[in-house]
């Protein structure tokens, strides 16, 4: 059995190698932490570089599609806000009164929501800076680049988020 020598991204082995025995998932980090997953491994340096950009792109694309559904629902809101004021409707007795509220919480929970989602990038971001944007916040052990693709939002791994 030999050993290769891998590069995790993550702060913590940032500039420390990685080693992995083969047939094995378990990792050791300079021999301080032990990590369980392969998917989350990158097999030199440039590669990790390379990862972080696309992660980096992948999470500011994410958050500009945000930014603008954050703009359309607004603006939604404020059109429905201004269409109830032009109306003389009394939400309890006109039959178009009850879905004129709906639409208007409909509209208000999905801008609280797309909000949230603008924080949650945000927090990304950050996390891509400091360089625990790929490092669990449960077990501390790596997320794959995959998940973090997928869901740049996100702050476990795939384990501990089942």
């Amino acid at each position: 059995m030999g050993t290769h020598t891998i590069y995790l991204l993550c702060a913590t082995s940032a500039t420390r190698p990685a080693v992995r025995s083969e047939g094995t998932s378990a990792i050791r980090v300079g021999g301080i932490a032990e990590y369980v997953c392969d998917a989350a491994i990158v097999d030199d340096a440039p590669d990790r570089a390379l990862r972080i950009t696309r992660l980096r792109a992948a999470v500011e694309a994410e958050r500009r599609r945000t930014a603008e559904r954050i703009d359309g629902l607004q603006q939604s809101y404020a059109d429905i806000v201004e269409a109830a004021e032009l109306t003389s409707t009394d939400d309890e007795h006109d039959p178009d009164g009850a879905t004129i509220a709906y639409e208007r919480a409909q509209v208000w929970a999905l801008l609280r929501q797309a909000r949230a989602d603008l924080v949650a990038l945000d927090e990304a971001i950050e996390r891509i800076d400091d360089g625990t944007a790929a490092v669990c916040a449960v077990c501390h052990g790596p997320i794959a680049l995959e998940r973090l693709l997928a869901l740049p939002q996100t702050r476990t791994c795939i384990r501990c988020a089942t």
